[in-house]
């Protein structure tokens, strides 16, 4: 049976297709879209008409045939549903690393990547850039894509479901105070990346949250920044940061400065985005006056301020609410690094032996 194409109809300005003698709607042209066109005697559908077309040819078991369909079609349906179930950042993040491995391998058909593929992948990208966080989130869309694939009967079923990803790293990273300011010397006061880390130091916020923070998202009577923040869509709960005085300042300059859109913006004018942001730190790790370390990262303030709260004492459920977390154990797990903070534990240790005779 000859797989059914998308037509236009102009009277109603929409797309549709006939399957088993029966007109199927596609949906509406997109108003800002050009008019369509016919090329070869086909249509041309823009690209939400292709995904609603593809999704119904699976539904009807009336997919191409694996061997002839190739990866692009498929990444770019699987980022038109992607985009309606996560974060707009996380639907980019997908996107980077499909297009990557599309890159290397552009005419294999998704039912024929092997484990071969994935390996010479990621090794290759390993030499240039990749760490063993980066190789697992890899691997892990790759395999997202394929499921979906497989769901939608794209292709008979995931190749590589049981290839194994390398654990997941523990990030474990923090800086002492000396490294801070040190790092916070490299930029004068009313520095645009200065007052990202300051925001950063004093709030332990993610740096993709705070990126994202506008004048609208600030409540000064409250003292607080209401966002939305890495768990939103799935809890509908805001992400509430709370502000002590050097935040406070600091947001009504930048709120004052930028009444619309981003508070946070670099020396363009431009929203700070993560890779710029990125780019910062490796600048400074291949300098060698400055000698910053290979392992800090933007992230690395977050740890470190749910490690130096912890330490001057602040319930550990306190500050799980303040990191933004529904219950401790994240917290624990991830940023209670105090082992690392040796003359804290050192007094600790003294303390519990205060008042001991010899």
């Amino acid at each position: 049976m000859k797989a059914p194409k998308p037509w236009y109809r102009s009277q109603t300005k929409a797309w549709y297709i006939q399957v088993d003698g029966v007109q199927r709607p596609l949906g509406k042209h997109p108003a800002k879209e050009p008019p369509p066109r016919k090329e070869g005697g086909d249509w041309k559908p823009p690209r939400d008409i292709v995904a609603a077309w593809h999704r119904l040819m699976a539904g009807e078991g009336l997919a191409a045939p694996a061997r002839n369909l190739l990866l692009g079609g498929p990444i770019e349906h699987f980022l038109v549903d992607a985009a309606n179930a996560v974060a707009p950042e996380t639907a980019a993040w997908y996107r980077r690393f499909l297009a990557d491995f599309e890159a290397r391998f552009p005419k294999l058909p998704p039912a024929e990547i092997a484990p071969r593929h994935v390996r010479a992948w990621v090794a290759a990208e390993r030499k240039k850039r990749w760490g063993q966080s980066s190789q697992r989130s890899a691997i892990t869309i790759l395999k997202r894509l394929l499921n979906w694939a497989a769901e939608n009967r794209l292709i008979p079923a995931n190749p590589i479901e049981d290839y194994e990803k390398p654990a997941a790293t523990v990030r474990d990273r923090v800086l002492s105070a000396d490294e801070r300011g040190r790092i916070l010397a490299w930029y004068l006061e009313g520095d645009p990346f200065r007052d990202f880390l300051v925001a950063m130091m004093e709030s332990g916020i993610r740096p993709g949250e705070a990126i994202k923070v506008t004048a609208a998202d600030v409540d000064f009577a409250q003292g607080v920044w209401v966002i939305a923040g890495k768990t939103t869509a799935r809890t509908g709960k805001d992400r509430v940061v709370y502000m002590n005085p050097t935040l406070l300042e600091l947001t009504r300059r930048l709120a004052a400065r930028h009444p619309d859109g981003p508070i946070f913006r670099n020396a363009d004018g431009n929203p700070w985005t993560l890779q710029a942001i990125n780019c910062r730190f490796r600048r400074k790790k291949v300098r060698k006056s400055d000698r910053l370390d290979d392992d800090v990262t933007a992230y690395v303030y977050r740890h470190s301020f749910a490690t130096d709260a912890l330490e001057n004492g602040v319930p550990d459920a306190t500050v799980a609410e303040l990191m933004g977390h529904s219950g401790t154990a994240v917290l624990h797990k991830h940023y209670s690094k105090l082992r690392e903070k040796r003359e804290h534990l050192r007094r600790a240790a003294e303390q519990a032996t205060k008042g001991r005779g010899d």
